[in-house]
């Protein structure tokens, strides 16, 4: 028998300096997915470790990517503390275990999400939640699935110190990482339309803002002085509307009809109703019967998140755009967050933010390639109608204004 070409891992004894944090978690809106059975929820390990650092990694950049000028700096320190595949990065090597270990251990089971339970689309009031859960619904391709909701579980973070004089600038990096994953993100699947939202059960004036009022500071004081200098996704620029106190799910009901109204593009009154005053899919309909030679074409939905899947019309076949912008998946994730963020008061609130990202400047129509552009107001109703804005992005804070009667504000305005 040959011997492995691939050399052990390296054995390193335990760290007896290790600053530890201690969390009791508790997910307030269904969750889904995170088995090996695509949609569903792994009824043994509904909550794994692996998950949890893969969001916190993704946070930890949107807050302290500016810290570094290159993506290759901010690789190597990212490796650092959270841990990569060991490689070779500018004659270097980097990678292997990080700084951080997580441990996970489940408190309480929570309950079974039905979706057949919730209430029908109605009307005038839309699909409500089910607009955020249809893709596990039961469809002629896959079987409903059920979500979790009210899982408690303990999550421990333990940080190897190795640097007594950095200690306590990485601690705090790490501590407003978990502030802002609980705040803006969730575990398990779509989280940005509001699944698998947390909060903490103790400690809440440790990691939750106090209340609506001293948000824009809470989500300040997070952010390092620096002068954003690599920027992939940064926290800085980030537009956010919060509405008025409900319980987490009658915010996810709310922020579920605030979302079907934009993207049906019906501003007057919170009126649901069928058709779309979006020039989207006249302007794919125009392109796909009639032959252009123009590789350019002006859409402002592919800015909300993709892929997005247009069915069968008259005349017209399904179209489904996609994107390279990240990989070759054809996903680019949205840039607009709608969830409920919890307060230390004990009261929650529907939220609306739009991610300072970089956004796709090209897509897939099957298989033609397109350059996108965002039209212009005046080329496009909804844009026009909402203060000419000319980001669709901008367009979803200003209609989230005017749906919950509140005025927005921007993390790190002025720095």
């Amino acid at each position: 028998m040959r011997s492995p070409t691939i050399p052990a891992p390296k054995w390193e004894a335990p760290s007896k300096n290790t600053e530890t944090l201690d969390l009791t978690i508790k997910v307030i809106t269904p969750m889904f997915g995170g088995s090996t059975t695509p949609r569903e929820v792994d009824e043994n390990f509904p909550v794994r470790a692996s998950s949890i650092r893969g969001h916190l990694r993704f946070w930890w950049r949107a807050l302290y990517g500016g810290l570094y000028s290159t993506s290759g700096k901010l690789f190597e320190a990212e490796s650092e503390l959270w841990g990569s595949a060991a490689k070779t990065l500018d004659n270097k090597e980097i990678g292997g275990p990080g700084k951080v270990s997580l441990i996970v251990k489940v408190i309480k089971p929570g309950e079974k999400f039905i979706i057949q339970n919730l209430r029908p689309a109605h009307p005038s009031n839309g699909p409500g939640i089910r607009y955020f859960v249809y893709p596990f619904e039961k469809s002629q391709k896959a079987p409903e699935v059920n979500g979790l909701i009210h899982l408690e579980f303990n999550l421990l973070v333990l940080l190897r110190i190795t640097d007594p004089s950095k200690h306590q600038d990485i601690l705090n990096q790490i501590i407003n990482t978990i502030k802002l994953w609980i705040a803006l993100g969730g575990i398990g699947s779509r989280t940005r339309r509001g699944c698998g939202s947390l909060t903490v059960t103790t400690d809440q004036e440790k990691w939750l803002p106090k209340n609506r009022e001293g948000l824009c500071t809470w989500f300040n004081e997070l952010i390092p002085p620096h002068g954003n200098k690599y920027q992939d996704i940064s926290l800085i620029g980030t537009k956010l509307v919060i509405g008025n106190t409900l319980d987490a799910l009658q915010s996810l009901e709310e922020l579920a009809k605030f979302w079907a109204n934009f993207r049906k593009g019906h501003l007057e009154n919170g009126a649901y109703s069928s058709g779309c005053t979006w020039n989207d899919l006249r302007v794919i309909q125009k392109r796909v019967r009639n032959s252009s030679s123009s590789q350019q074409i002006k859409l402002s939905k592919p800015f909300f998140g993709l892929p997005l899947i247009y069915h069968e019309f008259p005349g017209v076949p399904a179209v489904t755009i996609t994107s390279n912008h990240y990989d070759r998946s054809g996903r680019m994730a949205s840039p607009i967050i709608l969830k409920p963020i919890s307060f230390s008061e004990n009261c929650m609130s529907p939220l609306i933010a739009t991610l300072n990202t970089k956004l796709p400047n090209s897509i897939f129509i099957g298989n033609q390639k397109y350059s996108l552009i965002s039209p212009k107001p005046s080329e496009e109703p909804v844009l026009y109608d909402l203060k000419r804005a000319t980001d669709p992005r901008i367009a979803s804070i200003t209609f989230a204004e005017r749906f919950f009667k509140q005025n927005h504000f921007t993390i790190g305005e002025g720095q």
